[in-house]
């Protein structure tokens, strides 16, 4: 059983399916190249590796990966067209109708396999007190089942209409059969040569030959047949509800790019067992549910009048703590997304400011119960540290509190809180603190060696944030090697298949940058500030002075004031802006705690 989750990723997976529908077909087994299928299996090892290198003693990290990017990509290729072949009974399109697109449309295996393994990963992370196995169970359910089911019922539309509703009826009960899984035909009454080709059984058939004892996703018998009485059901429905049910079932899970928070939700939607994702799915919905809607359309087209918005959180003694608590989650959730690579932009500061205020607040609604107050920190130590998001002053002012907020509170996850640190010391080195990047450096290891450890490890969204943070760091802090770009590539490679999610590293690079740069302003404003008022507290020290004695003491120290390039953050910091739409008393106590007054 893959109870290693360094054993289950989306390659080992992909494999073993093309393995099984090559049993599956007999004959003379066909297949990509093995030697080069060996050494991408061993790419998926380099995450590993990598945990075991120390970045900031400056320690080699190239892995001998064997395979070039081209050559990754390309394996993958050809494993994925075999299966194809195996299971579809086509070839992979042309290059030349690539353009034109594939008709009727299919789910490709590849995304079947990306989205389960990405949706098992993610579940883990999120309860790794459940048992790997429901979560695999969990993630069939919600990815796979829906998706082989359309591509049965693409098959059965193919069919002359009056074959159809019989050959559907049968088409069910061969699903229920486990006696013959080779066999790719479904018979009807009458003669022998009444039969239907299903060549898309071999990959179902496949599947379910993953879910046996000793194999990599083996399942409990009971369950395996549970999952295939599921995928029965659904065939046994009118094909005209069925294709219906079916799109609504894959069309937010395959047509949407999963990111960030819309990630976690998915995860959290796959997972009706467990009572902590409940906890965290109620917070994501929060941003869907209908009434929100207008606030959603407001931050994308007028963000000048969204930040204006109160809501019931900010009263003193709300009806409803949870509901005002919650609300507050789903009005940050979209004021956060107008600050996403929007560095410059007039509003966004405002946008900033509301975004950690609601959050806050929201903690304090859901303060009787914690797993959703802790997520609220979370979200806000995440929003703040993260330089993708445009932030103004104040809210780069409060990271280390933050952190040390959510590093403190109920079941922080400690690779998290190791990231969060990270993302700290990177802007710090990049604002000329030289020593900060070794901090950087380590925290960011740290976080690495915990990314998959249970309830320390990274949750579901985190990866999608990390992995890229983590190869531009370790790309910007030492001049690489090509080898060791190589290993880092392979990172990207792993990390985007291995939990169904995609991002583009250049563009990743730019909005990190510009965060930094973005930070690095806000320090060298503060640092004026600083000076400013130094040097003006020095003037009148001077001008009050009684004697020549007391007029030299405070001439020298107003030449020290001005040499020191030492900022006091806080003393500079502004933070009756916070409140600027809101009651300021409301926030008092959590603006002294926040400043550690």
């Amino acid at each position: 059983m893959a109870t290693d989750l360094q054993d289950f990723h989306y390659m080992s997976v992909l494999r073993q399916l093309e393995i099984e529908a090559g049993v599956l077909k007999g004959g003379r087994r066909e297949s990509a190249d093995r030697k080069k299928v060996s050494r991408l299996m061993k790419v998926f090892g380099a995450i590993r590796e990598l945990a075991r290198r120390n970045f900031d003693e400056g320690e080699n990290i190239a892995k001998g990966l064997q395979l070039s990017k081209d050559e990754q990509v390309e394996t993958e290729k050809a494993i994925v067209a075999n299966l194809r072949r195996l299971t579809e009974d086509r070839e992979p399109t042309n290059e030349s109708r690539v353009v034109a697109g594939e008709w009727p449309p299919l789910i490709p295996v590849s995304r079947m396999v990306e989205r389960f393994t990405a949706i098992a990963i993610g579940l883990h992370a999120e309860n790794p007190r459940v048992p790997f196995t429901t979560n695999l169970a969990a993630a069939f359910e919600e990815a796979v089942v829906p998706a082989l089911a359309w591509s049965l019922m693409i098959r059965l539309y193919g069919l002359p209409e009056e074959l159809r509703n019989a050959t559907q009826a049968k088409l069910v009960t061969r699903l229920t059969d486990e006696r013959a899984p080779s066999e790719i035909e479904v018979r009807l009454e009458g003669e022998a040569y009444r039969k239907v080709a299903f060549p898309e059984l071999r990959l179902v058939e496949a599947w379910f030959r993953l879910f046996a004892p000793g194999k990599l996703c083996a399942l409990p018998a009971e369950e395996s047949r549970r999952l295939r009485g599921r995928l029965s059901a659904l065939l046994q429905k009118p094909l005209g509800e069925l294709d219906t049910l079916l799109w609504q079932q894959l069309g937010s899970l395959y047509v949407a790019t999963l990111a960030g928070s819309e990630r976690a939700r998915t995860v959290a939607k796959a997972s009706g067992h467990a009572a902590f994702l409940r906890e965290r799915l109620a917070m994501f919905d929060a941003a869907m549910r209908d009434e929100m809607q207008d606030f959603r359309l407001r931050t994308e087209q007028r963000l000048d009048d969204a930040v204006k918005q109160p809501f019931a959180c900010e009263q003193e003694s709300p009806d409803d703590r949870t509901k005002a608590g919650l609300e507050a989650c789903g009005a940050a959730f979209w004021l956060a997304r107008a600050c996403f690579g929007k560095h410059g932009l007039p509003h966004q500061d405002e946008a900033s400011h509301r975004v950690v205020l609601l959050l806050l607040r929201a903690a304090e609604m859901l303060r009787d119960e914690p797993d959703r107050a802790s997520a609220c920190l979370r979200f806000a130590a995440g929003f703040a540290t993260n330089p993708r998001y445009t932030r103004s002053s104040v809210v780069i002012i409060a990271q280390e509190k933050l952190i040390e907020k959510y590093a403190t509170g109920f079941r922080p996850r400690q690779a998290l809180v190791e990231q969060f640190r990270g993302r700290l010391a990177w802007q710090q080195w990049q604002s000329g603190d030289k020593q900060a990047k070794a901090r950087a450096l380590d925290h960011y290891a740290k976080a690495l060696q915990l990314h998959d450890k249970g309830g320390d490890g990274l949750d579901a969204e985190g990866p999608i944030h990390f992995f890229p943070e983590l190869v531009v760091l370790l790309m910007l802090a030492e001049d690489r090697g090509e080898r060791e770009k190589s290993t880092l590539e392979a990172v990207d490679f792993i990390t985007q298949r291995n939990y169904g999610i995609y991002f583009d590293l250049q563009r990743e690079s730019d909005l990190l940058h510009a965060g930094m740069e973005e930070y690095q302003d806000v320090r060298s404003q503060l640092t004026k500030a600083r000076l400013e008022a130094a040097k003006q507290n020095a003037q009148q020290k001077k001008a009050a002075a009684a004697t020549a004695a007391e007029k030299a003491a405070a001439e020298k120290a107003a030449e020290e004031l001005e040499r020191s390039q030492t900022v006091d953050e806080n003393l500079a910091s502004n933070w009756e802006s916070l409140t600027q739409y809101s009651d300021p008393k409301k926030y008092r106590a959590l603006l002294r705690e926040l400043m550690g007054e």
